[in-house]
């Protein structure tokens, strides 16, 4: 089954907090990974601010943030992402880079033969997932 990657899943596994253990049974029960070039952006500055605030954690946070985007099937923002968007209305009940996340999720959902599960710990964005018709996972995991 694919799992499309939040940056919120990502991030978790970059340091440890709260959510890094479920980040990590999240990142090792995908058989395939996919996201949007958005989580690469996303986790590259979150990676930078972690480095920032525990310095002794740069050189690990930037080598496995490497590491894992090289596990991810990244998708361009692009026209296809952007059709997504405008039309299907329920994705204005997010912020806008989690509606081109949920976009992009769409995108790889019609073109897979299994359903995709979106990897998230984002609550708003797991209710507009669920309500777009995307399965959910992360959030409310214990």
């Amino acid at each position: 089954m694919p799992t499309y990657f939040d940056s919120s899943v990502v991030v978790a596994l970059l340091s440890d907090e709260p959510n890094s253990n479920r980040a990590f049974r999240l990142w090792e029960g995908a058989r395939r990974r996919v996201g949007s070039i958005l989580l690469a952006v996303e986790s590259e500055v979150a990676a930078r601010r972690i480095a920032a605030a525990r310095p002794a954690l740069a050189a690990d946070a930037t080598a496995r943030l490497a590491e894992i985007l090289e596990e991810v099937a990244l998708k361009n923002v692009d026209a296809e992402v952007l059709h997504l968007v405008r039309s299907t209305p329920d994705l204005s009940r997010c912020r806008s880079l989690d509606a081109v996340h949920l976009a992009t999720a769409l995108h790889f959902a019609e073109r897979s033969d299994e359903p995709l599960v979106v990897a998230t710990f984002d609550v708003r964005m797991a209710e507009v997932a669920a309500a777009v018709g995307l399965k959910v996972s992360g959030v409310g995991a214990g």
